[in-house]
């Protein structure tokens, strides 16, 4: 950890075992001075920021206490993710674990303390901060970069990939010539996806390499891995044989998204249903999340249950559509009408699509744009609209600057 600096590595420990544990863990480490305050979250909060602010802030909390997690989660967002909060408990119960995830800590360490994973969880946080803050600079000077589209289906088979597809066909056909936009479809379902079957291309997305050292992914390697359309499209999609799908870390999809955002105007992604470890972290890092669902008992109940999973993960509202695909008006699904959907959402229906199977399926079985195959379609015009509306929120919106902690280092660099 080379620097003409030392980094101040603040500790708000419990117990004297914790203090002399990281003392000696950080005593041959001449880049870092640590300063320790003896106390709890809720009487030394405080006290953290005060005389000189820390690089890096190392916090013993009970995972079983709600009112220490709950000043937890005010430090991390006091530090608007410039400053890495590492959390170290004795207690390491399910619930506690998974608040940790909500509040997106830079990194956990489990008591007791091991001298070698205290010296590298510290390094890794310092090292993303520090890229953090560069990237903030240089987006300072340049301005908001990408925009991003998250597709998530509340049910399956509701033709959410279809749409998302559909949005990048789009993208694709605003600018001319030099101000032509760059537009990336990334599939993120790793088991199921079918991006790449109805675009008609093949996958190069290699996950497993990705993830022995996502750190060298740069623009050149993202390109190796890309797909390209006809219509304009980029596709980011992996082979469907992988099989420990369900282990690939945050950090691998954080870094992904981070240089596909660099590197174009439009990213729109296909989330997968099944909530991963990084599922909240691509939501709240969108500018617009449209969850896609049809008018029927079942997938209205399973798009207010996803609803109010987004909201147990802090993701804002405010990014939040339901897309109502497949609609006919002169159909009401058994009953249900659209009012009664409305009131079982807790929430209006921000978009309608219409129900024409046999022109949206013939669009992808060519993996061509809808318009493609008939022009001027209510499909068609319904999709536009959608998309020039979402643009136009964007465009209101304070952009890029707001977004989660996954995409928002993409942004800014």
């Amino acid at each position: 950890m080379a620097s003409s600096k030392k980094l101040l590595v603040k500790a708000l420990l419990r117990s004297a075992e914790v203090q002399v544990a990281l003392k000696s863990a950080l005593s041959g480490v001449d880049s870092i001075a640590l300063e320790i305050v003896e106390g709890t979250l809720l009487s030394h909060a405080d006290k953290l920021s005060v005389p000189v602010p820390p690089d890096v802030l190392v916090v013993d909390v009970d995972l079983d206490d709600a009112d220490q997690l709950a000043r937890l989660q005010e430090v991390v967002r006091n530090g608007a993710g410039h400053l890495p909060v590492i959390a170290t408990s004795a207690t390491a119960s399910v619930n506690g674990v998974r608040s940790l995830m909500r509040f997106q800590i830079a990194d956990y360490l489990p008591q007791p303390l091991v001298p070698e994973d205290v010296v590298s969880v510290l390094e890794a946080a310092i090292t993303r901060c520090r890229a953090a803050a560069a990237a903030a600079e240089a987006q300072d000077a340049r301005g908001p970069t990408s925009r991003v589209f998250s597709f998530i289906k509340a049910v399956g088979g509701v033709g959410s990939t279809t749409l998302a597809i559909q949005t990048a066909f789009e993208l694709a056909k605003k600018g001319k010539g030099l101000s032509k936009k760059r537009v990336c479809l990334v599939d993120l379902d790793m088991q199921f996806g079918t991006a790449a079957i109805y675009l008609d291309l093949e996958p190069n997305l290699r996950i497993p390499e990705l993830a022995e050292s996502p750190e060298r992914l740069d623009g050149a390697l993202l390109e190796s891995m890309m797909s390209h359309h006809g219509e304009g499209v980029d596709l980011l999609a992996s082979p469907n044989e992988l099989s420990n799908w369900h282990s690939i870390n945050s950090e691998v999809i954080t870094r992904l998204l981070e240089v596909t955002c660099q590197e174009y105007d439009y990213v729109v992604i296909d989330v997968p249903r099944h909530w991963e470890e990084w599922t909240a972290d691509v939501l709240a890092g969108s500018d617009v999340v449209l969850v896609v669902t049809l008018l029927s008992v079942a997938g209205i109940r399973q798009a207010r249950q996803l609803l109010d999973v987004t909201k147990e993960f802090d993701i804002p509202d405010s990014v939040l559509s339901v897309l109502l695909n497949r609609f006919d008006k002169s159909f009401w699904g058994g009953g249900l009408r659209l009012k009664e959907a409305e009131r079982a959402l807790g929430r209006k229906i921000g978009y309608f699509i219409s129900n024409d199977y046999k022109l949206v399926s013939e669009a992808l079985n060519h993996g061509v744009p809808i318009a493609e195959i008939k022009r001027r379609s209510k499909v068609e015009k319904q999709v536009r609209a959608m998309v020039n509306e979402c643009l136009q929120v964007m465009t209101k919106s304070a952009g890029p600057s707001e977004r989660g902690p996954v995409l928002q280092r993409a942004a800014a660099s």
